[in-house]
């Protein structure tokens, strides 16, 4: 691929990521943080089996514009009911070691990730190994940290987030004053 095409998957990405956080705020109250974190790893992993469909070599290249835009799509899904369950979750003295372990969790990803792909590329190149394995390997190893999320989804809450009537401003379910907690 040029310079031009790659980039243009990983913009597709971006832009799918975007698009999925922003489905996810019009259908969070409707749907529940827990479904919307399993649809989003479930499109997340076809993103990324589509991925590894790419590194043969009948497929073209370009199809990874599509397959990375399915996958940001997937992580924009479930990316932030993650953090609406967490916070709703945490006892209200506990929100910042809970926003914390929040960020953690990201950059510990983030870093693990980049760092495991790295490694995995830099030894296909000191073994002089076509990248196509290398790249295969790390798409595999999302793949199996994805499902491996969707599995663990079993223990979240059906709904963190009250359904809130437009009309009328009431909270479905709440008891008293109508808090949101």
């Amino acid at each position: 691929m040029t310079t031009a095409e790659a980039g243009l998957s990983l913009t597709s990405a971006t832009i799918a990521w975007t698009a999925g956080a922003w489905a996810t705020a019009r259908l969070v109250a409707r749907l529940g943080e827990a479904r919307l974190v399993r649809i989003g790893l479930i499109v997340m992993a076809i993103g990324l089996f589509s991925s590894l469909i790419i590194l043969t070599p009948a497929v073209p290249p370009l199809l990874g514009v599509a397959t990375f835009g399915l996958a940001g799509f997937g992580i924009g899904i479930a990316y932030s009911p993650i953090s609406l369950l967490v916070l709703a979750l945490a006892p209200r003295r506990e929100i910042g070691t809970a926003t914390s372990g929040l960020q953690l969790s990201d950059v510990l990803g983030e870093s693990i990730g980049t760092g495991v792909t790295g490694a995995i590329l830099a030894a296909a190149v000191r073994m002089n190994v076509a990248p196509g394995l290398p790249l295969a390997i790390a798409f595999a190893i999302g793949l199996v940290v994805g499902l491996l999320a969707l599995v663990l989804t079993v223990r979240l809450p059906a709904r963190s987030v009250p359904e809130v009537h437009v009309e009328t401003g009431a909270i479905a379910g709440a008891e008293g004053a109508g808090s949101l907690r």
